[in-house]
């Protein structure tokens, strides 16, 4: 019973941010808490398929993981630090592209790494031949942060409007 309802508040947590985090600030800033709340039943049940779908895509807990923590990383560690100790750069299309760059990223790496590379039993990980060099699936985030970062400064970039605090 604690697995479930460990999984039942992180799913409401999740649906919760669908609403209120996206949809009610991207898409519908009028939207009514009846509105709000069916969004969030769409986010839980989007959070659970999600989740399922990571859960049995993974051989190993270590994969599931590495994968979670890169999508993490990359996604979260620029804008959030850059944010939080350079007022100037609290930009939300810099936080934006930060953090959607670093995931579509991450999540493409991660595929393309599992179903072109090879399974390594010593390793027990994903490796991929790239110009002579053994690149594993943890190492991902070698360029994915990078790609977040950039995100995060044309973000600065174009980004007009006075944000910060």
């Amino acid at each position: 019973s604690t697995e479930m309802s460990t999984l039942d508040s992180y799913c409401l947590v999740a649906g919760g941010n669908v609403a209120y985090d996206i949809y009610k600030p991207a898409f519908k800033p009028d939207a009514t808490d009846q509105e709000l709340i069916k969004t969030t039943r769409h986010g839980i049940l989007l959070s659970w398929v999600l989740g399922f779908a990571m859960a049995i895509s993974f051989d190993q807990m270590l994969g599931l993981w590495v994968f979670m923590a890169s999508i993490l990383i990359s996604s979260v560690l620029a804008p959030i630090l850059l944010g939080m100790y350079v007022p100037n750069f609290r930009k939300p299309l810099a936080g934006f592209l930060s953090a959607g760059l670093g995931l579509v990223s991450t999540v493409i790496l991660n595929i393309y790494i599992m179903t072109n590379g090879v399974f390594d039993l010593e390793e027990e990980t994903y490796i991929i031949d790239w110009f002579g060099i053994d690149f594993m699936l943890e190492f991902v985030m070698y360029i994915t942060v990078p790609i977040s970062l950039i995100g995060f400064f044309v973000g600065v970039l174009f980004d007009k409007g006075d944000h910060h605090e």
